[in-house]
């Protein structure tokens, strides 16, 4: 009993901390939000055009990250897939980092990167991009999200979980209906204001909001209120 009532639960978002607290399970603890670690040397703004030749990616081209495998439906990158042929723009080029598939090997328009474990090649990727792309069907916080955002990386995504925690007016946009019409029309509605994101803006209130001293602290104010 003594172990139990010395129990705290912490969540990386508001969203999974009230799913938290409303649960037969958890709903007698005390909770608290704290954001997940994000190592800041490994994520930070640099040069596009820089990016962009070390990955060869060519510079003339409206860049659009995903992340995940295509065979997975609840990362719905296959929506995203569906959403490019629907859009208005169509100087696109779709960056995938992630498991490869064959079907898409011949297909000019995606580019697929495959795993990346070298740190410094992701944050490449992030910085080539014009916009990286969660077609998450559910999520909660996901740190991709974070990494983006401190690369200056815009982020368009689906209204799930606790991923409307992350995106605001500023750093992107939030896509209600998942759906690839919807999908569609807010990457067309991006590039169409492109010019409005400050990728400086964006990468310093990213790296000031998820800063890990900030992180660590309040985990150790929880231990030592403990």
């Amino acid at each position: 009993n003594d172990r139990r009532e010395g129990l705290s639960i912490v969540a990386p978002s508001k969203w999974l901390m009230e799913c938290s607290r409303q649960s037969v399970l958890f709903r007698s603890y005390k909770h608290q939000h704290i954001y997940n670690v994000v190592a800041a040397e490994e994520c930070y703004l640099t040069n596009k055009a820089a990016a962009r030749n070390n990955l060869s990616i060519p510079l003339d081209k409206k860049v659009v990250l995903c992340i995940a495998s295509f065979t997975d439906l609840r990362k719905g990158n296959m929506l995203l897939l569906g959403a490019l042929d629907l859009m208005a723009e169509k100087n696109v080029l779709l960056c995938s980092v992630g498991g490869m598939t064959d079907e898409l090997k011949d297909n000019s328009s995606v580019l697929q990167l495959g795993y990346i474990k070298d740190r410094s090649k992701m944050r490449d990727v992030y910085n080539a991009a014009d916009v990286f792309v969660l077609p998450s069907m559910a999520d909660n916080f996901p740190n991709t999200v974070v990494e983006s955002l401190r690369c200056g990386t815009p982020v368009v995504a689906f209204n799930v979980g606790g991923i409307p925690e992350q995106i605001t007016e500023y750093n992107g946009i939030l896509v209600e209906e998942r759906s690839e019409q919807s999908l569609a029309a807010a990457l067309d509605k991006f590039f169409g204001n492109q010019h409005a994101y400050n990728r400086e803006a964006i990468s310093k209130e990213a790296s000031d909001r998820y800063a890990v001293d900030g992180v660590v602290s309040k985990h150790l104010d929880l231990y030592r209120s403990l």
